[in-house]
């Protein structure tokens, strides 16, 4: 409704002050329209330097990541490189000193008797799972006075913990003074190396 008093406004001036309006309108319309855009593009800054921090810290975790497994593979290989050492080295370790066996041998031969000969065999089988048993085998050659003085090292031979299958291969009488020739097999026993190494 206007107002009675507007009659003698002139309408120019009504025109002006309705465009003075829909100027504000539209300045306060750009303002919000400005203010809502820059908070915006504030939030998406900060979302994309969240983003940004994350990435790098996945990138450092990665190469952390990286770098540990490559350690532990190198680690990994060392063991395995120490383990295949250690095997080829005990393949090649005495069970039982050939020193220990030498005196055994030696202590246990009866008067009058002579070792000619000692001669030691190694034998390695590879079992399934990639385990080598080493098996050692000692032929002995002597002469002895009687038959009762070999079979009396045989039964000395057999009851020491160092040796087991002990077994006469031959016994001839010699072509000189009619003493006995004789060759003894046996088996060098594994037990007494175990024996040895937990008493130690």
């Amino acid at each position: 409704m206007t107002h009675p008093f507007d009659d003698f406004l002139p309408k120019s001036w009504h025109v002006a002050r309705a465009d003075q309006r829909v100027v504000k309108f539209g300045i306060m319309f750009v303002v919000l329209i400005s203010l809502a855009t820059v908070g915006a593009f504030v939030v998406s800054m900060d979302n994309w330097r969240s983003v940004a921090q994350d990435s790098m810290e996945v990138s450092k975790q990665w190469n952390e990541a990286q770098h540990r497994v490559h350690e532990y593979v190198k680690v990994q290989k060392e063991l395995k490189d120490a383990v295949e050492k250690a095997q080829e080295i005990e393949q090649h370790l005495d069970g039982i000193p050939r020193s220990v066996l030498l005196w055994e041998m030696t202590q246990l031969l009866p008067q009058e008797s002579v070792l000619d000969d000692i001669r030691l065999e190694t034998r390695r089988r590879v079992l399934k799972d990639d385990d080598v048993h080493v098996t050692e085998f000692i032929t002995l050659l002597g002469v002895a006075q009687h038959d009762s003085f070999i079979s009396a090292y045989i039964e000395a031979l057999s009851n020491s913990q160092y040796f087991e299958n002990v077994s006469l291969q031959y016994a001839q009488e010699t072509r000189v003074d009619s003493q006995r020739q004789f060759a003894i097999h046996m088996e060098v026993s594994r037990g007494a190396t175990l024996a040895m190494e937990d008493s130690q």
